[in-house]
């Protein structure tokens, strides 16, 4: 099964439905899960920085090995409707 941990490919749904793409660089236990986000223009995890307050996630799911990151965020898109 796999787990939260820095390097993982997660997508997160925040509490407001918007669905982030992105891969953990650090995780606090207290303020939150911080991801750097997916650039679309280039597929690469070096786009901006997030740091999601654990009350503000509604959901993470974490690619495992099995997945390419481009399917990952296919699927992604397609459970939460493209948001």
């Amino acid at each position: 099964m796999p787990i939260l941990e820095p390097a993982a490919k997660v997508g997160l749904l925040t509490v407001d439905n918007i669905l982030y793409i992105g891969e953990v660089s650090q995780i606090d236990n207290v303020l939150g899960v911080r991801i750097t986000l997916l650039d679309e223009s280039t597929g690469l995890f070096n786009g901006h920085d997030l740091l999601s307050p654990w009350n503000q996630i509604r959901r993470i799911w974490i690619c495992n090995n099995e997945h390419e990151v481009g399917r990952f965020v296919h699927e992604m898109e397609n459970m939460t409707g493209g948001t």
